[in-house]
């Protein structure tokens, strides 16, 4: 998920919502043999579609999947969906600077702990915030899909 406000042609520091696009990487197995290079391939993909604003062509497709989504029979939504959609990760970064920015500058807000919550189709969330100079990383992961050793 990418946080579009940057992008916004007026100020809207203190507009409550969200707003998101999003951004998917699928590399092929052959890059993931290697846990080096599936990160380094996942890192200039994410470069390379930020770049050229790839996460404003997916609006469409999220707003269309969203919709068959809702419009699909619960077994399609648990099995089918898993199968197109096949995803091993998310990534939920937040940057936790404005409007909060005074807090954190006086010392008010010193860190922030975060998790995110899983959804059908992915079973591990990795959650990175960042406050000031300090840096958290939650996982939330489904236990029925990694066992502690794997996760860890």
């Amino acid at each position: 998920m990418i946080d579009l406000r940057r992008y916004a042609d007026g100020r809207i520091d203190n507009t409550i919502g969200q707003f998101l696009g999003m951004l998917a990487v699928r590399p092929a197995a052959r890059t993931a043999a290697n846990f080096s290079s599936l990160v380094d391939f996942v890192k200039h993909r994410n470069e390379r579609s930020k770049q050229r604003r790839e996460f404003f062509w997916l609006i469409n497709s999220m707003s269309l999947m969203a919709r068959l989504w809702d419009l699909a029979p619960l077994s399609i939504n648990r099995d089918f969906a898993r199968k197109l959609y096949p995803f091993v990760c998310a990534l939920s970064n937040v940057h936790l600077a404005a409007p909060v920015s005074g807090f954190i500058s006086a010392g008010v807000i010193t860190n922030y702990f975060r998790g995110a919550n899983l959804g059908v189709l992915v079973p591990l969330v990795l959650s990175n915030t960042t406050v000031g100079d300090t840096f958290n990383l939650c996982t939330t992961h489904k236990a029925s899909v990694y066992s502690v050793e794997e996760v860890n």
